[in-house]
């Protein structure tokens, strides 16, 4: 049985590619924020700052760094000492490209 469908050789067009067609070389609002918090923030991997715990699912911590960057870890070994609300010292072990956190890790 043929199947139905366009005129051969017409180019499939969808929404979705007219759109990320469009938005591919801009850089989004939250994407602008996060460069701006990198650039004033000036994070270092081994840099001690300051978390608040934000949520604790199983053995997965969110901590949330200065600026509203929320990251989540696991923690096995110290996600039973903590509590929501919680503030507590992290390492930044790795940064992306963007200066952002990556992985932290708590210490205190």
């Amino acid at each position: 049985m043929p199947k139905e469908g366009g005129v051969i050789g017409e180019p499939l067009t969808t929404p979705q590619t007219a759109s990320a067609a469009t938005t591919q070389g801009q850089e989004s609002q939250r994407q602008a924020e996060i460069r701006a918090i990198a650039q004033n923030q000036n994070f270092q991997v081994g840099q001690q700052v300051e978390a608040t715990v934000k949520s604790i699912e199983g053995k997965e911590v969110t901590y949330e760094l200065p600026g509203g960057i929320k990251l989540t870890v696991k923690e096995p070994k110290r996600y039973s000492e903590l509590s929501v609300e919680q503030t507590v010292q992290v390492e930044i072990l790795e940064l992306r490209e963007n200066g952002i956190p990556k992985k932290v890790k708590g210490v205190s």
